[in-house]
Order: structure tokens, then C-alpha cells, then sequence
């Protein structure tokens, strides 16, 4: 009598999970889920199956913290990660107060006009 070999189960989401926790060298599921902002519970049930994709709630989360792009994490569709650099900027962003954001999109707006201007003939 010949073996019996069942196709196994893939689960992208805890496919996902573990390609994040490689990258970022988390050794513990229990760990990631912290950093997550979940319990073992939820967790668990992202490991075996039972939920499917990962709430919008922890991949932002995750996103924030990790660079992880939240689209990847929940659907695995599109770029995993954002560039280092691009992610320092996002992370900074909300720390700033409003009147430099506003004066970079005031001097963004001169030179933009100033480039669209006729150049001076040379005498």
C-alpha cells in the first residue's frame, strides 16, 4: 500500500507574516503581534488560517512601524516595502507643525511659477 500525500494548505497571510518577521528579525510570533498592536488570540488565528487577511487596523500599524506597505500585508498585491529614505520623511511628516508643512508647499508653489516664467533676454 502506497503513501497518501495531501496537498498542504497555504495561507498567504501567515506567508506574509513570516516574510515580515525574517526581514525584520522578530524571533517569536508573540513578538509580532505586539508589534502589531494585537493579542496571541488574533494572532493565532492569522497563523492557522481562520482569518484571512489582516485588518487595515494592524497593517497601518504595521506600515508605521515596519515600512511594511499596508496594501502588501493585507491583499500581498504591489511593492512590499516604502524606500528607507521615503519612510524617515512619512514618519517626521506628522510631527511637524502645520506652519512649516505650509511654508514648504508656499515655496514649492514659487518655484514652480518662477520656472514657468519667460527668460530674460541677455543684453
Amino acid at each position: 500500500m502506497g503513501l497518501a500525500f495531501y496537498p498542504m494548505k497555504t495561507n498567504p497571510t501567515w506567508d506574509r507574516v513570516e516574510v515580515m518577521k525574517s526581514a525584520l528579525k522578530i524571533k517569536t510570533d508573540v513578538d509580532f503581534y505586539r508589534l502589531a498592536g494585537t493579542d496571541k488570540s488574533l494572532g493565532a488565528q492569522w497563523k492557522n488560517g481562520k482569518v484571512q487577511m489582516i485588518g487595515a487596523e494592524y497593517a497601518f500599524k504595521l506600515q508605521d512601524e515596519t515600512g511594511f506597505l499596508a496594501r502588501w500585508i493585507m491583499l500581498g498585491e504591489g511593492p512590499k516595502r516604502i524606500d528607507e529614505k521615503y519612510q524617515t520623511i512619512l514618519t517626521a511628516l506628522p510631527l511637524l507643525p502645520a506652519a512649516v508643512t505650509d511654508g514648504w508647499h508656499v515655496l514649492a508653489k514659487l518655484e514652480i511659477e518662477k520656472s514657468h516664467q519667460p527668460k530674460a533676454k541677455a543684453a
